[in-house]
């Protein structure tokens, strides 16, 4: 939902992320809860966001991964 259905307030994508956590999203103007349905599509959104953010932060973090030359050592 990207708009309130009472007072036509624009949700922010911090506020669509939260409601990932509690399931549900309020509005800032007149304080209207939604209940976010469970659905298959809503199941794939997420695993979507989930498995980007997983691939994506080793980039921005320049994580080099485990160094595995240590086995060698002991070997």
């Amino acid at each position: 939902m990207k708009n309130c259905l009472e007072c036509s307030y624009t949700f922010t994508i911090i506020d669509r992320f939260k409601s990932i956590f509690t399931g549900k999203l309020r509005c800032k103007k007149c304080n209207t809860i939604y209940r976010v349905k469970r659905s298959i599509y809503r199941f794939i959104y997420y695993l979507v966001i989930y498995l980007s953010s997983i691939f994506v932060a080793p980039i921005f973090t320049n994580y080099k991964g485990i160094p595995l030359g240590f086995l060698s050592r002991l070997l």
